[in-house]
């Protein structure tokens, strides 16, 4: 996923997603509520169902060519 200044979030869910959207809803999570990106691991519930974990990794903006 890209941020606006170059850089790159990775986001790896573990299992199969239930849910369609959940990485990219977890870095707006982390994003709107001015929360680090850099190497956040994190647990969601989803429903009664089971929980997911979520880790995000922030990479830097790749050089410019040309």
């Amino acid at each position: 996923m890209g941020l606006r200044d170059g850089r790159v979030v990775e986001v790896t869910v573990t299992g199969p997603p239930i849910v369609p959207g959940l990485a990219a809803a977890v870095v707006h999570a982390f994003l709107r509520q001015g929360r680090s990106l850099a190497d956040a691991l994190l647990t969601l519930r989803i429903g009664e169902v089971r929980d997911e974990g979520v880790v995000l990794r922030l990479r830097s903006a790749p050089p410019v060519v040309g």
